[in-house]
């Protein structure tokens, strides 16, 4: 992890997209000419005793905004939906490795996500894109209603949207699977959902792609402290703000698939 920064941020916008999934965006100078696509920050200020962690969506460093959707689950959200603009948060961060330097020999990369775990998605798939890297994106939601943020993806290669609604019962890695059975795949980047990181894994072992995840640990202090990022591996464990947050599903323990909610 590079060199992070805090700062007091006004909120820009913070509107609903669909049922509890909320857009916020921030001016956020330091951070949006410092953060890189897969890094994330960590939110105060809005009545949690601790920071909460949240994705990057968008980085603007001509206007210094930041971009966060983020879905409404319990009292911190909640609280942080309630922020008119206007008023202020504090942003620590970016916290995170650079994604992209794990991924410089990957000559075809897919992206598989569901719902607001999409979010970093937008700026992956560009970064990947702009080094010559053949994109594929896999995308599930429950409504349709919540594609919308994610269009923009087809700009930067494949794209295939599944609602619940459309494929009721199916895993989008179902149609990752399909089309492994013709392209050769070097490395698949998992995110929002335990089941699709247990399906990739599965797969992977099967077509020999390198499988990832983002990790979605809880996170406490932001610079390696607390432990409370730790995602358990095989030898020792990975810490989100430091050493994540891609970690290679390969090295995960079997303690992380029985302690992590699906």
């Amino acid at each position: 992890m590079g060199f992070w920064v805090s700062q007091n941020a006004e909120i820009l916008a913070n509107a609903p997209l669909e049922e509890a999934v909320y857009h916020l965006k921030l001016k956020a100078s330091l951070i949006a000419h410092k953060a890189l696509p897969g890094q994330f920050v960590a939110l105060g200020g809005f009545g949690t005793l601790l920071p909460r962690p949240f994705d990057l969506y968008r980085i603007n460093p001509k206007d210094a905004s930041i971009e966060i959707i983020y879905r409404v689950k319990g009292t911190g959200t909640h609280l942080l939906s309630q922020r008119p603009p206007g008023t202020h948060l504090t942003v620590n961060g970016p916290f995170g490795q650079n994604i992209m330097d794990r991924l410089h020999t990957t000559h075809r990369l897919a992206l598989i996500g569901r719902g607001v775990g999409l979010a970093p998605f937008p700026l992956l798939a560009e970064a990947a894109a702009r080094r010559g890297i053949e994109v594929h994106t896999y995308a599930s939601v429950r409504h349709a209603s919540l594609f919308e943020p994610f269009r923009d993806l087809s700009r930067w290669g494949s794209l295939t949207l599944w609602s619940d609604e459309d494929h009721p019962g199916a895993q989008i890695t179902d149609a990752f699977a399909q089309d492994l059975k013709v392209l050769p795949f070097e490395a698949a980047l998992v995110v929002g959902s335990r089941r699709l990181a247990r399906s990739t894994l599965s797969l992977s072992h099967d077509y020999g792609f390198i499988p990832y995840m983002l990790s979605e640990s809880s996170m406490g202090c932001g610079f390696g402290y607390c432990k409370a990022c730790a995602l358990p591996l095989r030898n020792g464990y990975s810490l989100a703000c430091l050493e994540g947050p891609l970690v290679d599903l390969r090295e995960v323990s079997d303690a992380y698939w029985t302690s992590i909610p699906s």
